[in-house]
């Protein structure tokens, strides 16, 4: 296992950015609306009359409002979160498009820190560095590769005074 002494420079903060672009955010919104209002308009039809055949076009549009949904649900509730390490605390800011909020954890507050594994059908597993609160929230990192992880886990045990 590695040392603290060498995993950490004095004076300079750990940061983990987690937070996804206003504009990947945007991308999301636009998929959605378009998602929701391109079927509705062309199937726009069904709306004028309630008859048994008007269920196909209704179930279609359904889907995809579900499907639009999702997206804009993605887009403006969806959370970054901003990790700084720096003096035995961890200052998180949990962002989204209805503001910001932040949080101090010390040491007292944190259970463990573990390294979870994020399978994936099409591309190589990647791994995440995981706090884990004593409140039972587990907040993860960014996906990396496996080593990172196990080092950025160190990391993050040397700046709170866990390791």
């Amino acid at each position: 296992m590695t040392s603290c002494s060498k995993t950490t420079i004095p004076g300079h903060p750990l940061v983990i950015d987690g937070r996804e672009s206003n504009g990947k955010r945007a991308f999301l919104l636009i998929c959605g609306l378009f998602a929701v209002v391109a079927p509705a308009w062309g199937l726009r039809f069904a709306f004028a009359d309630f008859s048994f055949w008007n269920i196909i076009p209704w179930i279609i549009i359904g889907g995809a409002w579900m499907v639009g949904g999702a997206f804009i649900g993605g887009a403006v509730a969806g959370e970054g979160l901003h990790w700084t390490f720096q003096g035995g605390k961890a200052r998180l800011e949990r962002s989204s498009w209805f503001g910001v909020r932040i949080e101090e954890l010390v040491a007292a507050d944190v259970r463990d820190v573990t390294i979870d594994k994020v399978v994936w059908d099409s591309r190589p597993d990647t791994y995440r560095a995981v706090v884990v609160l004593k409140s039972g929230e587990r907040l993860s990192t960014p996906d990396r590769t496996r080593a990172s992880a196990e080092a950025l886990a160190v990391k993050i045990k040397c700046r709170l005074g866990l390791a």
